[in-house]
């Protein structure tokens, strides 16, 4: 595979295991790289499209991974349904979380928002997204010909009491957004957080666009608020962003609640799948946590 991205000799070693995907650090005579195998759900269009943005953000200067090209100028390959690409390798550590990096990451949200503009009329980048906050039922995993809403009839058959509170969060959610115009839509990140930067001598590196595409910018800031432990940085990642209208600034917690329930619609796929890579106990035991964080903002 290496001797495919132009590698003859190297050694490599993998890099413990992802949530999503799986790494491997290549130490190889030019230098050292990255391997990537991504999560068995991710498509090839949907790679196509990181690898544009990332190619799109290296040539304006930012500090990003780039994809290295096979022999056909590719710069992915398909193996065993599969998807593996090459990337220099970016030094850094992951920063800490304090209120002064929240800011930091609603500014640089804001920047990277802006850097990408250019793209947001090409066709590859108006994809459907994976993560939809305003019809989150409508969710299928097209690999299995799954579907949220059949799955989650099944779960409130099955477990009326946690089923039921499901159903009743998405209602809610749903119908408060269906008052809520639809915002400004910019080409995101669409997982924009503390674990996804390196900082490297004053440099800092931005990672893991695989969910980038064109969204409401609310929704994106809303994915990153998400990722905060504390509840009190919320407002400091908003405050960072600046550009919202008060339209926007209210329906942060909308947005919020949204993606925690996408994230509830993944748990009820594993449920429904018969967990094989989990137990029964602990999706569940993640689902109720993740209810569990509903309301819980901040912002």
């Amino acid at each position: 595979m290496l001797r495919r991205f132009g590698i003859a000799d190297a050694r490599w070693r993998r890099l413990g295991r992802g949530n999503v995907n799986d790494l491997w650090r290549v130490n190889a005579a030019d230098g050292d790289y990255v391997l990537k195998r991504t999560h068995v759900e991710t498509l090839p269009e949907n790679t196509e499209r990181e690898h544009l943005v990332l190619r799109h953000l290296a040539a304006a200067g930012w500090s990003v991974p780039m994809p290295v090209a096979v022999e056909d100028g590719s710069t992915y390959l398909r193996i065993d349904d599969r998807t593996w690409w090459l990337a220099p390798w970016l030094p850094g550590r992951k920063p800490p979380m304090n209120r002064r990096m929240a800011a930091g990451i609603g500014t640089l949200l804001a920047n990277l928002h802006d850097a990408l503009a250019p793209l947001a009329s090409l066709p590859a980048i108006d994809v459907d997204w994976r993560h939809h906050p305003r019809t989150i039922v409508d969710r299928t995993i097209p690999r299995h010909g799954w579907r949220f809403a059949e799955a989650l009839v099944e779960l409130e058959r099955a477990d009326p009491a946690r089923g039921g509170r499901l159903r009743r969060e998405l209602d809610r959610v749903t119908e408060a957004l269906a008052d809520v115009p639809v915002g400004p839509t910019v080409v995101g990140h669409g997982d924009l957080h503390t674990g996804n930067l390196l900082v490297h001598r004053g440099t800092t590196s931005v990672l893991d666009f695989e969910y980038s595409g064109l969204q409401e910018r609310v929704n994106d800031l809303a994915i990153s608020v998400c990722h905060v432990d504390d509840p009190r940085l919320a407002g400091a990642i908003v405050e960072g962003y600046g550009a919202l209208t008060d339209e926007e600034r209210r329906a942060v917690t909308l947005f919020f609640d949204a993606r925690l329930l996408s994230h509830a619609s993944w748990m009820t796929f594993y449920w429904s799948m018969g967990a094989a890579q989990r137990s029964q106990r602990d999706v569940l035991a993640e689902l109720d946590e993740t209810l569990d964080r509903l309301g819980t903002c901040g912002a």
